[in-house]
Parts: structure tokens; C-alpha cells; sequence
């Protein structure tokens, strides 16, 4: 695959994610200033097309709603009309037959677009409180969903799809394996989210430092004996009085935090 190839991946991943395509013109914004420069560039590096980015002030009473950025133009539809999602099958055949880094272009265009982190604690029923890190991406469209599923799948990565509000459906990242592998071969351009996927990442981190030896030791003759997964090894310890968080559990289980009788290795 060429680079031009590579650079048009995530030009598309954006657009599918923050554009439309209609009235014979191609509209894209974002309130991430950074995220549309770099698709301006793209554009102009790919077609020789310089655009305008508008500004839109969505308010001046209120810090939390954000400036929009904006472009459109006539002459990019003409260059990209034959990947309208609207018109072609959902995605080109170059993605879907690309590289690895083809396709990991295109999922971080479109997690820049439609991508958040979300780190949040939960109360469960028994009154224990757990830490979810979900990397989400959201659209109305659940075949190009399942579309990003399949490639997220093929690099390596675990993901689900659920249902959203109203129309809307997410892909759904939930694990450290996967937020890791998401962390090291996709990423994020915008830097506010590529904070949030580290900060979630470091969180894991954080909670490794807690436990003994004798408690990492028998965790894992849990996993070797039992051949169980995190969620039933934390079960199991419960009933010995033993509240572990299962980020906790999964970290020691996939080698990522090893504990010796005189130190911990992360």
C-alpha cells in the first residue's frame, strides 16, 4: 500500500465519522481545531486543494459549549464522491483489503471523529464500587459499526457493539489488553483524547501497588489450575474475604504486573 493510500484511510475515517457528503459538496467539522487542520492539510496534500476553515462561535455565555470549525468544498466531492458511504458498498476495498497500518488510518479518523474515553466509578448492588475504562466510537450506522468491529478485530483487538440513545449505537473497548493495542498501533490525533486513553491506561496502573506476594501467588495457581478468567478468579476470592479489583486480577493474570517476595515489576 502506498502512502497516499495511507493518508486517504484516515482522511475517509474522518469525514465518515465528522463529514457528509451531500449536494454535491463535502462538509466536515469538529470543535477540535487540531483535528480539522490536519484534515485541511490532508486534503491539500492529497488533491492540491486549499480550504477554508470557518469558525463558529457556539457561545459566549457558556465555557462549556466549544468553537466549531468547519469546511466544505465542490471540488473534493468530485475527487471522493465514489467512496460516498451512502452510494458504495460501507467500506472501500482498499481498507478493507489494506495492511495493517491502512486500517489502522482509518479506525483513528474516525475514533478523532466519533471517539471518547470514558473512565467513571460504578456501584454495584453489594455496595462495592468498581472502575470501568470504556473506549467508545459512536454512528446511526451500525453496518460501518460492524465494519470498524472487523477491523479492530483483525488488529488484534477485542470489541463489542451496543445500543445507544435513541438511533445511535457504539463500539465498545473495554479491557486493558485492548485499550493497550488500541494505545500502541491506532492512537489518537486529538490530544485531549489521546490524555484520556493515557490517564485511563495509567489507572490501571495505579491500583497494582496494594497487594502481597502471597495473594499475587495464589491468583495466579487460581489461573493455572482452574484455567478461569478475572471475573470468576474475583469471585473466588471474595469468599476468602479478598475484594481485588478485577483490573487488578487481569494485569497479574496477562503478565503485565509481576510481584517477587521482595518486589513488584510493572
Amino acid at each position: 500500500m502506498s502512502v497516499k493510500q495511507e493518508r486517504l484511510a484516515y482522511l475517509l475515517g474522518a469525514l465518515y465519522g465528522d463529514g457528509s457528503f451531500s449536494s454535491k459538496r463535502i462538509f466536515f467539522g469538529a470543535t477540535d481545531k487540531e483535528f480539522v487542520q490536519k484534515v485541511a492539510n490532508l486534503i491539500d496534500d492529497l488533491f492540491r486543494i486549499k480550504l477554508k476553515i470557518r469558525v463558529q462561535k457556539l457561545s459566549l455565555k457558556n465555557p462549556k459549549w466549544r468553537d466549531y470549525y468547519k469546511l466544505n468544498s465542490k471540488k473534493l466531492y468530485k475527487h471522493l464522491n465514489k467512496y460516498n458511504p451512502k452510494t458504495v458498498e460501507i467500506l472501500p476495498k482498499f481498507i478493507k483489503d489494506g495492511n495493517s497500518k491502512v486500517k489502522a488510518l482509518f479506525i483513528k479518523g474516525f475514533f478523532d471523529a466519533e471517539g471518547n474515553v470514558d473512565v467513571r466509578s460504578v456501584k454495584r448492588k453489594d455496595g462495592r464500587t468498581d472502575i470501568i475504562r470504556h473506549l467508545k466510537c459512536f454512528s446511526n450506522n451500525v453496518e460501518l459499526l460492524q465494519e470498524i468491529k472487523q477491523l479492530l478485530y483483525f488488529l488484534n483487538i477485542k470489541s463489542e457493539i451496543f445500543r445507544g440513545k435513541g438511533k445511535n449505537y457504539y463500539v465498545c473497548i473495554w479491557n486493558y489488553k485492548g485499550l493497550q493495542k488500541f494505545n500502541t498501533n491506532i492512537g489518537f490525533i486529538i490530544q485531549r483524547k489521546q490524555r484520556a486513553l493515557n490517564n485511563a491506561l495509567n489507572s490501571y496502573k495505579e491500583i497494582q501497588t496494594r497487594w502481597d506476594f502471597q495473594t499475587y501467588d495464589m491468583v495466579l495457581k487460581l489461573r493455572k489450575q482452574k484455567k478461569i478468567g478475572a471475573e470468576k478468579i474475583k469471585r473466588k476470592l471474595l469468599k476468602k474475604n479478598l475484594n481485588i479489583p478485577k483490573p487488578t486480577i487481569e494485569a497479574w493474570i496477562y503478565g503485565r504486573t509481576k510481584i517477587t517476595a521482595n518486589k513488584m515489576e510493572v
